[in-house]
């Protein structure tokens, strides 16, 4: 089953939105892909430390 998504608006420094835009291109995948895949990735239970 797919995943539900929700729409969110994001501001962000224009900087940052460019590196990202970068980032993706390299990997070949939407912005949206991309901010996916690094939220997931700094909010991985192996990633978050324990009190």
């Amino acid at each position: 089953m797919p995943e539900e998504r929700v729409q969110y608006k994001l501001m962000l420094p224009v900087i940052l939105k460019m590196e990202l835009e970068m980032a993706a291109a390299r990997r070949r995948r939407s912005l949206s892909a991309e901010v996916v895949e690094l939220l997931r990735f700094r909010s991985s239970p192996a990633r978050i430390p324990t009190p």
